[in-house]
C-alpha cells in the first residue's frame, strides 16, 4: 500500500463505502474547522479508478469537511499541493470499510449482508471471511443466506417493514420463490413461527416421536434427506425438519417390528405394535399381573442381607425425620435394589400368556411404551352362576351389608384412609369403571399449547404409581394394604394431584370455587407461576392490539406512541418486558403466590 498527494477535485466517496447510508452529515462544519487548525491528521484511504480518480472508502467525512473548507478558500497549508491519500485495492477497500461499519452504531445488517455476498464473488471463501473478520464460520453463513433472500423480502428487511426474526425465518429455505409465495400469502404481519411453519409444510418435525425413537442418525444413514434451520442451535430437535416421510415411516415400522418380534419370542398369544396408543383396546381389555416367582437360595440370602441392611439403618435414630442425607440415600439404593431383585423373579404363567397380549406404541420422548398381560374383560369374568335369591332380597342384603360396612368405616380412620388412597389411584390411572365406593375421578384433558414441559422425575414416579393399580379396585386395595404410611401418602399425593383440574373453558364464565381453592393451594405450597409460564410473541400475538397495550401499561411500559407500531413488533416488546417484570397474565394470577412463599 503506497501514499500519494491527490487534487481535491480528483476524489470521490467510493460505492463499498457501506457507511455512507448510515451515518449523518451533520458535524461536518465542525469537522472542517478542526481541520482548518490542526491539519489532516490522518490519509484518506482509497482505490485508484482510471488515471485521475481516486474513490475514498475510508475517510468519506474528513473528505466531506475539505470540500467545505475548499469551498470557503481555508484549505490547510498541507493540502494546497494534494490530500494525502493511502491507495488500497478494490477488495482491501470492500473489506476495511466493512469491518469499520461493522463496529458502527446505527450501522444496517443489510448493508454487510451485502458486501459479505461481494466478497464471495470476488472469490474470498467462507473461512477466509471467518477469520478476517473475527466470526464463526457458520456466522458467515448466516449473514450470506440473508443476503440470498428474495429481493423484496431483503428489501423490506432493510427498510425495517419486517424485524430480523421475520427475515431469518424466510431464510429457512434457499428458495426465493417459495418465500415470495409465503409472503404474498400472509403479508409481512406473518410471524416468524407461522412463516417456518408455511415454509415446511407437509415436511415432519425433527421433534416428532418417530425421529426421536429412530434418531437423525439412523435416518440419514439410511439416505433420509434433512432440512436444518440455520439460525438454530445445532443440537436443537426443533430447528430440523425430516423430507423424507416415507423412509421415516419404514424405519419406524421397522424398529416396531423388531420389539414385537421380541415380545413374541416371550410367548404372548398375539402383539400389536402401532404409532400411537390404541386406547378403545384398554376399554375391551383388563390386564393380567405377573407373579411372584420363589427365590433361589442365593437370591433369598441376597435379599435377607438388603431387608437386614435397610432395617438396621432406619433404626438408627427413634424418628424417621432424625435420619441425616447419606443414610437416607442408602436406604432409598436398598430399596430399589430390593425392587430389581424382586421384578428379575416376577413372571406371567403359561396360562396369562396363551390367552393375553401384548401392545406396543411410542411415547412422546421416544421410548417404546409396551404393555403386557393384556386379555378380554369377558375372559377375566367368570360365568355367573344362577342367582340362590330373588333379586330383590339380593338387592336388599348387599344394601344393609354395605350400611354396615359403613358405620364401621365411619370408625376406622385407617381403613379409610387405605381406602380413599386406593379408590384415588384406581380414578387417575385405571381405565375401567371404579365398583364398590361411590367415589369416581377423571384425569383432565388440556388443550394443545396448555400442558408444562415434561417433568421426567415426576414421570418416573407416576410410571411407579400405576404399577400398584390392579384391573380392580378389590385387587388396588390389596396392593396398597402392602404400603407403608410413606408410601401410601406418596401414592396419595401423586393421585390427587393427577386429578387437579381449575381450568376455565370460558373468560366470562369464572369459577369462584375453584379460583379460592387454587389460591389456598397456592399460598400453602409457595406456587410460583413465572417458573412455570414464559411470555411469548405467540400469545401475546393472539391478544388484540389494544390488549397488547392494556398488558405493557400494566407492566409499566409508557405506550404513548405505539398506537401505530405493528402488531408483530408490539408482540415482541410486550414478551420481552412481561419475562423481565415477572408480569402474569389475570388467568394465572389467581393460583399465584405473592413473592412465591409459602404461608
Amino acid at each position: 500500500m503506497t501514499y500519494e498527494p491527490y487534487p481535491l477535485f480528483a476524489l470521490a466517496i467510493a460505492a463499498e463505502n457501506v457507511r455512507h447510508a448510515s451515518l449523518p452529515d451533520d458535524g461536518i462544519p465542525a469537522l472542517a474547522q478542526l481541520i482548518a487548525d490542526s491539519g489532516l491528521q490522518q490519509p484518506l484511504c482509497g482505490y485508484r479508478k482510471g488515471r485521475t480518480k481516486l474513490l475514498i472508502y475510508d475517510g468519506r467525512r474528513r473528505l466531506l469537511a475539505l470540500q467545505h473548507l475548499a469551498s470557503e478558500d481555508r484549505l490547510p497549508k498541507d493540502c494546497l499541493n494534494g490530500i494525502p491519500c493511502r491507495i488500497g485495492s478494490k477488495a482491501e477497500a470492500r473489506a476495511a470499510s466493512l469491518g469499520a461499519g461493522l463496529g458502527t452504531k446505527g450501522f444496517h445488517p443489510t448493508e454487510a449482508f451485502r458486501q459479505f455476498a461481494a466478497l464471495i464473488e470476488e472469490g474470498q471463501t467462507v473461512p477466509d471471511i471467518a477469520k478476517r473478520f473475527s466470526l464463526s464460520e457458520r456466522e458467515v453463513e448466516q449473514r450470506l443466506r440473508l443476503a440470498r433472500l428474495a429481493p423484496p423480502i431483503f428489501d423490506a428487511f432493510a427498510e425495517d417493514a419486517i424485524t430480523l426474526e421475520q427475515a431469518m425465518a424466510y431464510a429457512l429455505i434457499d428458495d426465493p420463490n417459495r418465500q415470495m409465495r409465503v409472503l404474498e400469502t400472509g403479508g409481512a404481519d406473518l410471524s416468524a413461527r407461522m412463516i417456518r411453519r408455511q415454509l415446511t409444510d407437509g415436511e415432519t418435525p425433527g421433534t416428532d416421536k418417530r425421529v426421536r425413537l429412530i434418531g437423525l442418525a439412523a435416518y440419514e444413514a439410511a439416505g433420509g434427506r434433512l432440512r436444518r434451520d440455520l439460525f438454530a442451535d445445532e443440537d436443537d430437535l426443533s430447528g430440523v425438519t425430516l423430507l423424507d416421510a416415507a423412509l421415516l415411516d419404514d424405519l419406524t415400522h421397522a424398529r416396531l417390528r423388531e420389539a414385537e418380534t421380541a415380545l413374541r419370542a416371550e410367548g404372548w398369544s398375539w402383539v400389536r405394535a402401532s404409532v400411537h396408543a390404541d386406547y378403545d383396546l384398554y376399554q375391551t381389555h383388563g390386564r393380567v399381573r405377573p407373579e411372584r416367582q420363589p427365590l433361589p437360595e442365593d437370591a433369598q440370602q441376597e435379599r435377607d442381607t438388603l431387608v437386614a441392611r435397610r432395617d438396621a439403618l432406619a433404626g438408627t435414630a427413634e424418628h424417621e425425620d432424625e435420619l441425616d442425607d447419606e443414610t437416607w440415600a442408602e436406604i432409598e439404593r436398598l430399596d430399589a435394589a430390593l425392587e430389581d431383585l424382586d421384578a428379575q423373579h416376577t413372571a406371567h404363567s403359561p396360562e396369562d400368556l396363551a390367552r393375553g397380549g401384548a401392545v406396543i406404541s411410542i411415547r412422546p420422548d421416544g421410548s417404546l411404551d409396551i404393555v403386557c398381560g393384556l386379555v378380554p374383560r369377558k375372559a377375566l369374568t367368570p360365568k355367573a352362576e344362577k342367582p340362590a335369591l330373588p333379586h330383590a332380597v339380593h338387592r336388599q342384603l348387599t344394601e344393609r351389608a354395605s350400611e354396615a360396612l359403613a358405620r364401621d368405616l365411619a370408625s376406622h380412620a385407617e381403613t379409610a384412609d387405605l381406602l380413599v388412597t386406593a379408590a384415588m389411584a384406581q380414578a387417575a390411572w385405571s381405565y375401567g369403571p371404579i365398583t364398590g365406593i361411590g367415589l369416581s375421578g377423571e384425569m383432565p384433558r388440556f388443550t394443545e399449547g396448555g400442558t408444562l414441559p415434561p417433568d421426567e422425575a415426576l414421570a418416573a414416579r407416576i410410571d411407579a404409581a400405576k404399577a400398584r393399580v390392579g384391573r380392580s379396585l378389590a385387587e388396588t386395595v390389596e396392593n396398597v394394604a402392602a404400603l407403608d404410611d410413606d408410601q401410601r401418602a406418596g401414592l396419595r399425593q401423586l393421585a390427587l394431584s393427577s386429578l387437579l383440574d381449575l381450568s376455565e373453558i370460558r373468560g366470562d364464565t369464572r369459577s369462584e370455587d375453584g379460583r379460592s381453592l387454587g389460591t389456598f393451594l397456592a399460598r400453602r405450597m409457595g406456587t410460583d407461576l413465572t417458573r412455570h409460564w414464559q411470555p411469548d410473541e405467540v400469545t401475546f400475538g393472539r391478544l388484540s392490539r389494544d390488549q397488547i397495550l392494556t398488558a405493557l401499561t400494566e407492566m409499566g411500559v409508557p405506550t404513548k406512541g405505539l398506537e401505530k407500531a405493528k402488531k408483530a413488533d408490539l408482540a415482541l416488546l410486550a414478551a420481552r418486558k412481561a419475562q423481565e417484570a415477572g408480569w402474569l397474565p389475570e388467568p394465572l394470577r389467581f393460583a399465584h403466590a405473592p413473592d412465591g412463599a409459602a404461608g
